[in-house]
């Protein structure tokens, strides 16, 4: 009923007023708007929008007010009035006829956007004499009118935007330079590609120089290296590749969900029921949680590869050449990412969206440098370039921090190092109780905060870190059992932890048992918490949020620490299978390239659809097995190339310890760093 209204509202309050129409107009209504509907759901529409005070409506131009009003007395007598009310959309989401629109006399084609969290477009059809500006007038009206009827709280201020399309798509309906110089390089790049992959293959792999050089664009050579399951450092740590693609896996179909939410449903009441009240959905819900795997992954991988740097006693200049290595590692895809928004994605145009996608657009154009120097979600929140960029972000400033939470342990003492990674944790849990009370903040769908959830506490590294603090206590764990047989060790706490759980069988099944109550223990309060929220205080709420992640991560490691410490058991057998290592490597590709998927499709559409659940499964799995043969594409074309100059050059000039160093932790941290969130967020 609430659509029909904002449709009425928009026409009528243009017109001026209920009363300045013929009474034989009104009849014809719902035969237009809805022709099964009947005479008595009209009038309660009519009394909807009579309660609207349309009197107190700013007045808009005359030229377009006459106009309107022409239109709605003869509603089937001329071809304008057909497009006004054929043409338009009837419902929540519903964009009309747009084609049918542009080609009509006597009228344009209008898109309304009303955004808080969710998102619902309006098409609208109407006479030429009718401006922007004559529209941006009943803001106000709309904004309480969406307010009264939302299906949901509105967890952010209502924003409402007209936009003429035929402006929109005309302004970039031409290539840009840019546009054109991002697709002669990769053009170029290809071309090198090719050449090199034919010398290997006609030549075999060149000793010269020069031809090292080309070598590192050949497809042979990093085709091997993305299959190279081989690990010089300890093949147990093979069981990281599995959760880290599982994790993958679960992040898509959050983000399926999610983008699901802000896409233009029909029905988007069954949608937030759903998300509410079915039970089976809290799964979904909780799929931020993967994220945190991977700053736990990091936090694991980044001590080993510090540890192995202090252990060989190299110095500033090693801790910044990893930074640096990083850096350009990461740079390629993320690059391409935010190339892609700015110059690609406007190709597919003259689309009912393309407003929105010029929003995106110039998003990047203003805030592009924020994202490669790693400060985007202090500069920008949500609101920011390659918006699902956040993880990394945060990544990087851990990554950066990470030498930091490591040198305690081997420049002072193994207690020294406990009580720095305790006394941030503590730290960290200070900040975030801080944060939610002040703010009033939850991460309840049914339930609004009272800040911006996303932008105060979502994306802030300093409410993300425990995880990536559990991810480095593993490590010491880890590392004490690897030095079992080393005399000249001294005994330390976190050995004898070690040695115990990994002599004594019993204990492995106390770890799974644990573990396993641990990854299960949010899915209840998750989900009381959406269903119920004003039964628990903010207290609940905050001790929630703060707990679920640090001890979801921390029933991973009871699970998988036994396999770490040597014991063969199932769980190492099948996420330490062979196959999850080259799909490990492409995991940040896949992360940064399955956003642009479901965006695609979330925009370059001419109409609305249904919620289902089928749908989106089936969307997942596209999403999912499109984005493995692009996320594979990208890496090969784009970071492989990189990655093997970089190795080309530092091997060339790289002291023999670093040499060192860098030939055994490679194989582990080039996965590692393909791990790369989120959100969209999440």
């Amino acid at each position: 009923m609430m659509s029909y209204a904002v449709l009425l509202v928009l026409f009528l309050a243009i017109g001026g007023s209920l009363a300045m129409l013929p009474p034989s107009t009104l009849g014809l209504f719902p035969l237009v708007l809805r022709p099964k509907a009947a005479a008595e759901s009209f009038l309660t529409l009519a009394r909807l929008v009579a309660n609207m005070t349309l009197a107190g409506v700013p007045r808009v131009g005359e030229s377009c007010q006459e106009a309107m009003l022409a239109a709605l007395s003869n509603p089937f007598g001329t071809s304008v009035s057909t497009n006004l009310i054929m043409l338009s959309g009837k419902k929540m989401n519903d964009l009309g006829d747009y084609e049918a629109c542009k080609k009509a006399t006597g009228s344009y084609y209008v898109l309304m956007t009303l955004a808080a969290g969710l998102s619902v477009s309006y098409g609208a059809c109407l006479p030429k004499a009718c401006k922007i500006k004559d529209l941006d007038a009943l803001k106000p009206m709309l904004k309480s009118m969406m307010k009264s009827a939302s299906p949901l709280p509105l967890t952010t201020e209502l924003d409402i935007q007209f936009y003429n399309l035929k402006k929109t798509n005309a302004k970039f309906a031409k290539p840009t330079f840019g546009y054109t110089l991002v697709l002669l390089i990769s053009a170029g790049l290809l071309g090198v590609i090719l050449f090199a992959t034919v010398v290997e293959y006609l030549a075999g792999s060149p000793n010269a120089p020069p031809m090292k050089v080309l070598n590192c664009f050949s497809l042979i050579k990093n085709i091997k290296s993305l299959y190279n399951t081989e690990n010089k450092l300890d093949p147990n740590l093979e069981v990281l590749n599995g959760i880290r693609v599982l994790s993958m896996v679960w992040i898509i179909l959050g983000h399926a969900y999610s983008l699901e939410v802000t896409s233009r449903l029909y029905n988007i009441t069954d949608l937030t029921d759903s998300l509410i009240n079915d039970f089976s959905m809290v799964f979904v819900k909780l799929g931020t949680l993967a994220v945190d795997v991977f700053f736990f992954l990091s936090g694991f991988l980044a001590a080993l590869q510090f540890s192995k740097v202090f252990e060989h006693g190299a110095g500033v200049g090693a801790v910044l050449l990893c930074f640096l290595k990083r850096y350009i590692r990461l740079l390629p895809i993320h690059g391409l990412a935010i190339l892609y928004i700015i110059y690609l994605q406007v190709t597919v145009k003259d689309e009912p969206f393309m407003a929105e996608v010029m929003q995106f657009k110039k998003t990047c154009e203003d805030k592009w440098y924020h994202n490669l120097l790693y400060v985007s979600n202090f500069m920008s929140g949500m609101n920011t370039c390659v918006p699902w960029s956040w993880y990394i972000m945060n990544d990087m400033q851990f990554y950066i921090l990470a030498p930091l939470f490591v040198l305690p342990f081997y420049y002072f003492s193994q207690i020294v190092g406990l009580l720095t990674l305790g006394a941030l944790a503590v730290a960290s849990i200070v900040t975030q109780c801080a944060i939610m009370f002040a703010n009033d903040l939850n991460s309840s769908v049914s339930k609004p905060s009272g800040g911006d959830y996303g932008t105060l506490y979502y994306v802030k590294p300093y409410c993300r870190v425990l995880p990536y603090l559990v991810g480095i206590l593993l490590y010491f764990v880890y590392s004490e059992y690897k030095k079992k047989e080393d005399e000249s060790a001294p005994s330390s706490p976190l050995r004898k932890v070690a040695l115990a759980i990994s002599n004594k069988p019993s204990l492995h099944y106390v770890l799974y048992i644990l573990g396993i109550g641990l990854l299960l223990h949010p899915i209840y309060p998750k989900y009381f918490l959406d269903t119920s929220p004003n039964s628990w205080g903010q207290g609940f709420a905050t001790f929630q949020e703060i707990s679920y992640r640090p001890l979801f991560v921390l029933g991973i490691s009871c699970i998988i620490l036994p396999t770490l410490l040597g014991k063969g058991t199932v769980i190492g057998v099948i996420l330490g299978h062979r196959v999850f290592n080259p799909i490990s490597k492409v995991t940040y590709a896949l992360y940064m390239m399955h956003p642009m998927l479901l965006m695609f499709r979330l925009f370059y559409t001419m109409n609305g659809h249904c919620f289902a659940n089928l749908q989106v499964m089936g969307m997942f799995f596209d999403t999912l097995f499109a984005g493995l043969l692009l996320s594979f594409l990208v890496t090969l074309v784009y970071e492989s190339p990189v990655m093997q100059l970089m190795r080309l050059f530092c091997d060339s000039r790289a002291p023999a310890k670093e040499k060192e160093i860098e030939e055994k932790t490679e194989p582990m941290l080039a996965g590692e760093t393909k791990a790369a969130t989120a959100a969209g967020e999440q």
